[in-house]
């Protein structure tokens, strides 16, 4: 099934998709065989904010098709979003449990999939959760923040390098079985900011809530590397 492109809070037509839902409605309800109308139905609710309509088309999904993996992460996003935490937490775990046996390609070979849309500060998010810690530079979260058309403005990412973990064992910040992760900033022209660290992974909610305070201006870098125009980097360290 082709899905509809991620959208939710973000980026959302809706005047339009307010004009659609009653007749979209009215098909998925005459017509509920017809998938195709049930998923778009669903991205429908999802944008209007009708969030239990919303779930229960991708839930329909799920069961119609349990290796429809688009239409899980879906109920993730809407159980999140209905503050379902331990439904939510139980729909992830199935996500991973399939992506792991590996028998759905399409699923195997996707590095992250979509795990929330929200707004907040006045700014659209579009969560981006990486399946595995991967690589020298592994990120666990990506929050990218859209302008008004869905377009990436900037994001703001948990991770976790291998270089930084090296230099804190080294000097005995951590120890050999911790892992440091770090919030950081991405922003036009190379700017780079960091927030803050983590020993071990931080859950979900204690980096969402740090990345909006982020957003919202009370959450201040601890340094920061901006890119001038002759090619010198300005760095600052501290507020």
């Amino acid at each position: 099934m082709n899905y509809p492109p991620e959208s939710g809070v973000v980026g959302g037509a809706v005047g339009r998709d307010a004009e659609a839902y009653p007749l979209l409605k009215t098909v998925t309800e005459k017509q509920p065989d017809r998938i195709t109308a049930i998923c778009n139905f669903g991205q429908l609710c999802q944008n209007l904010e009708k969030y239990e309509e919303a779930q229960g088309a991708f839930l329909l999904l799920v069961e119609n098709d349990p290796s429809d993996w688009r239409a899980l992460a879906k109920t993730i996003q809407l159980h999140q979003a209905l503050s379902q935490f331990e439904q939510r937490d139980v729909q992830r775990e199935k996500l991973f449990d399939m992506r792991s046996v590996g028998d759905n390609e399409s699923l195997t070979d996707k590095e992250f999939y979509c795990r929330e849309q929200f707004s907040a500060e006045g700014e659209d998010v579009m969560v981006m959760e990486y399946f595995e810690l991967k690589g020298d530079m592994a990120v666990r979260y990506s929050f990218v923040v859209l302008d008004e058309t869905g377009k990436k403005k900037y994001k703001i990412s948990l991770g976790s390098y291998d270089s930084t973990n090296d230099i804190c064992r080294e000097l005995g910040e951590i120890e050999k079985d911790q892992r440091l992760f770090h919030l950081d900033g991405y922003f036009a022209g190379g700017a780079h900011k960091t927030y803050g660290f983590f020993t071990n992974e931080p859950p979900y909610e204690e980096v969402r809530s740090a990345v909006i305070e982020v957003l919202a201006g009370r959450h201040q870098a601890i340094s920061s590397m901006t890119p001038s125009e002759n090619g010198d980097t300005e760095i600052q360290i501290g507020k």
